[in-house]
């Protein structure tokens, strides 16, 4: 009896320890892993949403740059954190969905070693091409892709990324064939484009908005349902005339996973409050993304369909990575 009043006793010490760690979250400063170099996008939205969140949680949020490997290296980085709070991480669509269809094995599980906090940010995509390509609009990229003598060549940042599969979701859709020309990252597969060395590439606006206003680049069909209010003018690929090419890439920011309920509740609240910010929507839309919350459970119903979703183009292409 003398035992289980001394085990009993124990738990509840326990339990009010956690709890008055939990009520005192956070004491220290947070760190913020991301799974690309400094200076690109993941990095831009977690530097611009750490300000108002470490107003709001009386905390710094430290920008841990852990790029490589198509985010497997700060993913696995993030699961290894202790669960309490004190590490976060962007995990992208790259990271719980394309990766997990993409690779053999993965040091991680997307959905059993992390705890969901939000989403952030979506990543609207947009088809160009070179200024000097013959085709205007979509009809004539297609035909072109029809009656070339040649297959049409396009670029990307890489096999695997948003860019190559949604491109080959549109060859699949208007039944055309290209030959996908994978560069290593973004900005050498657009210097390609505008040089005119490979004609076409499907890209994030964020990454190519500047290059359009400059006319360095040419604008065909928006990969979402509407139109992006970054591009008012260019028109949908539904509109152009191919149905089912919805590509907003998404961000969401997830913890190591057992970091206790109410700390992750803290999290969601602040993280959906600092996105609900005039000035924070401002610099977001200004680059080219879009604020965009969704509670914990909404990032998990997302990653599910979109899994469901691209793994019949990742299975047409026959992908199979090694990390």
């Amino acid at each position: 009896m003398q035992r289980r009043s001394l085990i009993a006793l124990g738990v509840l010490a326990a339990t009010r320890l956690a709890g008055a760690q939990t009520s005192a979250f956070p004491d220290r400063p947070i760190r913020w892993i991301v799974g690309y170099p400094a200076g690109g996008g993941s990095d831009f939205v977690a530097r611009s949403l750490a300000v108002p969140l470490g107003e709001s949680l009386k905390q710094p949020l430290v920008i841990d740059n852990r790029a490589g490997a198509a985010t497997i290296v700060a993913a696995s980085a993030a699961k290894a954190a202790p669960a309490d709070g004190y590490t976060i991480f962007s995990a992208d669509l790259g990271t719980l969905v394309y990766n997990p269809l993409l690779y053999k094995k993965l040091p991680y599980d997307p959905i059993g070693d992390f705890a969901f906090i939000g989403f952030t940010v979506r990543y609207q995509f947009c088809l160009v091409c070179n200024p000097a390509f013959p085709a205007k609009n979509l009809n004539e990229v297609i035909a072109q892709a029809k009656g070339a003598g040649r297959k049409l060549d396009y670029a990307s940042p890489g096999v695997g990324s948003t860019h190559h599969l949604t491109m080959e979701m549109f060859a699949q859709r208007a039944r055309i064939e290209m030959v996908h020309t994978p560069y290593k990252g973004a900005a050498p597969a657009l210097q390609d484009v505008m040089a005119g060395t490979v004609p076409l590439m499907m890209c994030d606006i964020a990454t190519c908005l500047q290059m359009v206003k400059a006319g360095k680049l040419r604008p065909i069909a928006v990969a979402s349902p509407g139109r992006s209010p970054l591009l008012p003018d260019v028109p949908t690929f539904e509109e152009a005339g191919v149905s089912g090419i919805d590509t907003n890439s998404w961000s969401a920011l997830v913890a190591p996973k057992g970091t206790p309920a109410p700390v992750i509740a803290r999290l969601t609240q602040e993280l959906k409050a600092a996105l609900g910010q005039p000035d924070t929507q401002r610099r977001l839309m200004d680059f080219g993304v879009e604020p965009f919350f969704g509670t914990p459970a909404e990032v998990l119903s997302m990653a599910k369909t979109d899994s469901q979703r691209w793994s019949t183009v990742v299975k047409h292409l026959n992908i199979s990575l090694e990390y």
